[in-house]
């Protein structure tokens, strides 16, 4: 069962709304993008460190938790990979 469910609010979506603007901020067909993955996993993280602080998003900070070890994880493999330099050069 999706915890969202029983919840009696919309509260969920703010959360959510982070990580939707984080993979439209690195996603564009036409043109290079790349340059902004990390600025948006920064964001993204940090937002998601500040709403499991507060009360109104208790439930989801399991959820939460799990994503910035995710969005963590994937921010260590840009120290590990020379392709994120690369498209910062001009």
């Amino acid at each position: 069962m999706f915890l969202w469910l029983l919840t009696p609010s919309l509260s969920f979506t703010k959360p959510l709304q982070h990580a939707d603007r984080a993979q439209q901020a690195f996603s564009a067909a036409a043109r290079p993008s790349l340059h902004r993955a990390l600025p948006a996993i920064e964001t993204m993280y940090a937002q998601w460190d500040k709403a499991s602080s507060k009360p109104r998003y208790h439930s989801f900070v399991p959820a939460l938790q799990a994503g910035m070890g995710k969005l963590n994880e994937y921010y260590q493999r840009t120290a590990a990979s020379d392709a994120h330099i690369i498209a910062m050069g001009k």
